[in-house]
């Protein structure tokens, strides 16, 4: 993109467009959902940093990302996140019910 794009332009057969959001919001606005920092991360942009990284789902390295490559590294990274955070929030539940249990004793 060089900045001389037109309203419409990629109305084409040759693009799609992915959009994501969480349940409660519209894909415009509000925080990042996984799906989407995932697909950014995947198709080369850190939308935290506002920055361009490498292309994390190019799988065969030819520079161009297909569907199926954005969507395995996406997959893949939103159920780890997933699990990680339901891990943490079971560690720090455990840590507090035994703070709490001490601190009464």
């Amino acid at each position: 993109m060089n900045g001389n794009e037109k309203s419409g332009e990629m109305i084409d057969s040759k693009f799609l467009v992915l959009c994501s959001s969480r349940g409660a919001e519209y894909s415009s606005g509000g925080s990042l959902s996984l799906a989407t920092k995932y697909w950014s991360l995947g198709s080369g942009w850190n939308p935290l940093q506002n920055s361009q990284v490498s292309l994390a789902a190019d799988q065969n390295n030819n520079r161009r990302i297909t569907l199926n490559e954005l969507y395995t590294l996406s997959r893949e990274q939103v159920f780890e996140t997933k699990i990680l955070t339901s891990m943490l929030k079971f560690i720090l539940t455990t840590v507090n019910l035994c703070y709490l249990r001490n601190k009464g004793q």
